[in-house]
């Protein structure tokens, strides 16, 4: 079963980085429904909810997939969506908790200084589109 599972995981991840949010929704679904406690499956459905304009869904699903797998990419995901929604304070502390466990990720790590330049964090902020850069040197996005 984990080998089906990381393919559903790789199509999905895939779907993301190319905008399809249906695909991405199908294969989180997929996901959850085998396994409830799946947290990438709630990661999934949490990014495709958001970006299909259901903000508070998707935070439902980041919120459970945080308390599932308190990564970092997760954690910065819903840093961004709490952020969305004016709850600041949420934001705030989902970033000092990602802190412990740093996303390895370009993404990740701009998300988090976008969060933490909306939060007026400047220096903080500074530092993850710095680590954002380093390690996407060649996407200008970052720069």
């Amino acid at each position: 079963m984990t080998g089906m599972r990381d393919l559903r995981i790789e199509a999905a991840r895939s779907a993301l980085s190319r905008g399809d949010l249906e695909t991405v929704r199908r294969f989180g679904s997929t996901l959850v429904t085998d396994n409830p406690s799946d947290a990438e499956g709630h990661f999934l459905l949490g990014v495709a909810e958001a970006s299909s304009g259901g903000t508070r869904s998707g935070i439902k699903h980041l919120v459970r997939a945080v308390a599932i797998d308190p990564q970092g990419e997760y954690r910065a995901q819903l840093a961004r969506l709490f952020i969305m929604v004016r709850r600041d304070g949420d934001a705030a502390a989902t970033l000092r908790d990602a802190e412990q466990a740093l996303p390895r990720d370009a993404l990740s790590r701009d998300t988090m200084g976008c969060v933490y330049a909306r939060l007026g964090n400047h220096e903080a902020a500074l530092t993850h589109f710095d680590e954002a850069v380093t390690l996407a040197p060649g996407n200008t996005e970052y720069r």
